[in-house]
């Protein structure tokens, strides 16, 4: 369970790079553009920066069922 936690914190924090640095995941349509430019919490000014690649918050939420 942890290192698949560590490895999403590790992918969300590499695709929020390349939203604000390549664009890469927006030029090969992974990503479609109203995902990035039509969230609120898209910085337009910080485009072309280069954020660091680990994020310093992140939450999970784990539950488990009745039938275990």
């Amino acid at each position: 369970m942890e290192r698949g936690i560590a490895q999403r914190m590790r992918i969300i924090a590499r695709m929020i790079g390349d939203c604000y640095g390549d664009q890469r995941l927006l030029r090969d349509r992974v990503v479609p553009p109203g995902a990035v430019f039509g969230s609120p919490g898209y910085l337009l000014s910080a485009h072309g920066s280069h954020p660091p690649n680990e994020l310093t918050v992140y939450a999970a939420d784990l539950l488990r069922l009745s039938d275990g």
